[in-house]
């Protein structure tokens, strides 16, 4: 899939005077030939090609007399619209049909002649503009400048090879060496030999255009530097009719660098390794699902909707949602500031079933003591924690329920009236039960039940 806006054709710009010629006698006559190459793996759809030439007398303008200019387009069945204004002259260039595709490795050629160069040496910027896309995508315009020198009538430029493009410090001294590694948000400063009379731009972070150098020019501060970045300096150059552009680099590392937006391509897997610890000072974001196949610490979690089979908080969470526990939930201190609602089983106290309906034992907690009688008549349960609670099973249901709280450093005595241990009347709670084979057989059948309530620590 293509970039909107970047242009799809490879282009070929051939001038008549090569180069161009700027000659204060007056203008020269000159033509442009623009080849626009299909060097993709698809056919390419073309819906229109123009081209706009840059008017006035200046040294960035190519012609002051537009209305000379003519254009011969591949064949005698495109069409071509001429427009006009103060500052430019456009050449609107249609194939037949509105459409033509350009298979893969062909080209079309358009040529522009009649051209009155004017007489200011300099460096002009026509701009050929496509609407194209590859086979299958919808055309949308794509345009780009093109850069065109005019030398002055009589006079050549020699080739300028040495460039000794360097990168220091930005406050660097007199005989420091060059920095290959910075630190993230330094400036530095690029140097090069000077090339007088030479066009130069310097192309870093990403910037296609350039920025101009001065004339003369040794150096140029750049920064701040967020991430490695390679300069590369362009001098054109002009021998024997022939322009040269030349190319030199530089790269410096940063440290610790920063990438405004990281893109994981879709479709298949895509792993990331990081050996040590990652940290995400900011928030996260996780727009689709996220899978921790290992053990996630979470010191502050706020979630508008949480679902989890096991969760163990060392910190705080905020849940702001609702949230749904499938699993075990553990926490140190669970504290709710509003309504607390449960539609299932809340654990608070641990449950424990004494298997003899009499006997005593110390208590280390709050907590309270349940018992039940169950179809055995006039029996009567008799709880003591810090008061003692009585509870007797009378006819016709003979049943009883007894609920004693005690609290924590008692020593908690549960009885049953037994004739066995106790033939008077049950009531002396001083004395101990022996589970005779009366008691034992009420515990065993289930007539009588004793639970014990803790908390559950």
């Amino acid at each position: 899939m293509t970039t909107p806006g970047t242009p799809i054709l490879t282009r070929a710009v051939h001038t008549e005077p090569n180069p161009l010629t700027a000659d204060l006698a007056g203008p020269t006559p000159s033509k442009i030939t623009i080849v626009l190459s299909n060097k993709t793996r698809k056919p390419v759809v073309c819906q229109r090609v123009s081209v706009i030439l840059p008017v006035g007398i200046g040294g960035s303008h190519l012609t002051d007399d537009p209305r000379a200019v003519t254009v011969k387009p591949p064949t005698d069945a495109w069409q071509c619209q001429r427009t006009v204004t103060n500052r430019h002259v456009r050449f609107d260039i249609t194939p037949p049909d509105g459409t033509t595709v350009i298979p893969v490795g062909d080209a079309e050629q358009f040529k522009i002649a009649d051209i009155a160069v004017n007489s200011a040496a300099g460096v002009c910027y026509p701009e050929v503009e496509e609407i194209t896309a590859l086979e299958g995508e919808d055309p949308v315009p794509r345009s780009r400048a093109e850069r065109l020198p005019k030398f002055p009538a009589g006079k050549r430029a020699p080739h300028h090879r040495a460039t000794n493009l360097a990168v220091f410090a930005a406050d660097a001294k007199e005989g420091d060496p060059p920095v290959v590694r910075v630190t993230r948000g330094s400036s530095v400063k690029v140097t090069f030999t000077p090339a007088p009379g030479l066009a130069r731009r310097l192309h870093w972070q990403d910037n296609n255009v350039g920025v101009p150098v001065n004339d003369g020019a040794s150096w140029a501060e750049c920064g701040p530097l967020e991430r490695d970045t390679t300069f590369v300096l362009q001098t054109v150059s002009e021998s024997g009719g022939t322009t040269d552009s030349r190319y030199d680099a530089v790269t410096v590392a940063v440290d610790v660098p920063l990438y405004p937006k990281v893109i994981v391509p879709p479709g298949g897997d895509f792993e990331v390794h990081h050996s040590s610890p990652l940290r995400i000072p900011n928030a996260l974001t996780v727009a689709g699902r996220a899978d921790i196949t290992g053990t996630a610490t979470v010191g502050g979690l706020a979630s508008a909707s949480l679902t989890t089979k096991s969760l163990l908080f060392g910190g705080t969470a905020t849940v702001q949602g609702a949230t749904t526990i499938t699993g075990d939930l553990t926490a140190d201190d669970v504290s709710t500031a509003g309504h607390l609602a449960a539609t299932g089983k809340i654990k608070i106290f641990q449950r424990k079933s004494w298997p003899t309906c009499c006997g005593s034992l110390p208590m280390t907690t709050d907590g309270f003591v349940a018992s039940t009688v169950n179809g055995v008549a006039n029996l009567t349960l008799s709880v003591t924690g810090h008061w003692t609670y009585r509870s007797q099973a009378a006819p016709p249901y003979n049943t009883a329920s007894l609920l004693a709280p005690f609290a924590a450093g008692k020593t908690v005595v549960w009885r049953v009236n037994c004739p066995t241990c106790d033939p008077k009347t049950g009531d002396d709670l001083a004395r101990t039960c022996q589970n005779c084979a009366h008691c034992t057989s009420l515990a065993a059948s289930g007539k009588v039940s004793v639970y014990l309530f803790q908390p559950a620590l």
